[in-house]
């Protein structure tokens, strides 16, 4: 009984993998890449929220399941302006965010002022995203939604800037890889400021929404509703 959509924007959730099974609408705005490093430095929250916003307009009396993937916080970190020069406004180098794993000169034993740039490049990803995010909680609450809609907010992982030694991710098991944000705003506002300090994971996402849903999942389901904490 529910209309579903997904816009993404990285290869590795391209409908070929089978991402695409029970939407009636997928769009893979990556495919427009002839190869993933193309792709890594793509701007691409804006077309992502263009696709979200109309649909999200055309099914809002109706209930639905919209999929947002952002690939835009992800290396390279090519923020565009002014995130790009937000969080270090005073850097005069030359180091920039493009090709982050494959470049030599982003190595463990490189200036520390270059390394803080490269983090501030990061974080202009990271705010550039949070905004686009913004506007679309913006929207669901011009249509009256917000007391009726589930939310929720997930990375799928973090990066290492050296702090162990290493850069990037799916090297390692460090906590800065793997531990990430989730952030879940209930309907009616339910335990709003309310945090869960026991660990959780994202094999529980899909048992908390059915629980919010008041459906029963699939029998093999894995995980736990973090309702229950």
């Amino acid at each position: 009984g529910y209309s579903t959509a997904g816009f993404v924007s990285a290869p590795y959730v391209a409908a070929i993998y089978g991402y695409a099974r029970g939407m009636d609408e997928y769009l893979d705005l990556s495919a427009a890449y002839e190869h993933r490093s193309l792709a890594r430095k793509a701007i691409v929250a804006p077309d992502i929220n263009a696709n979200a916003l109309r649909w999200l307009d055309q099914h809002a009396d109706e209930p639905f399941f919209l999929f947002l993937h952002y690939f835009d916080i992800h290396y390279d970190y090519v923020p565009p302006a002014p995130y790009d020069t937000m969080f270090d406004p005073d850097y005069e180098g030359e180091m920039d965010g493009t090709d982050f794993i494959e470049r030599k000169d982003v190595n463990r034993n490189m200036p520390a002022r270059d390394l803080e740039h490269i983090l501030a490049l990061y974080d202009g990803e990271i705010r550039f995203t949070d905004e686009h995010v913004g506007r679309v909680l913006a929207r669901i609450d011009e249509r009256g939604l917000r007391d009726n809609t589930l939310v929720i907010v997930v990375s799928d992982h973090g990066d290492e800037f050296f702090g162990h030694g290493n850069k990037g991710h799916h090297r390692t098991l460090y906590q800065e890889v793997l531990r990430v944000p989730l952030i879940v705003r209930l309907p009616d506002g339910r335990w709003a400021g309310e945090s869960v300090s026991q660990q959780a994971s994202l094999v529980d996402i899909l048992p908390t929404i059915m629980d919010v849903a008041g459906l029963d999942g699939p029998p093999l389901m894995e995980g736990l509703s973090l309702l229950e904490l």
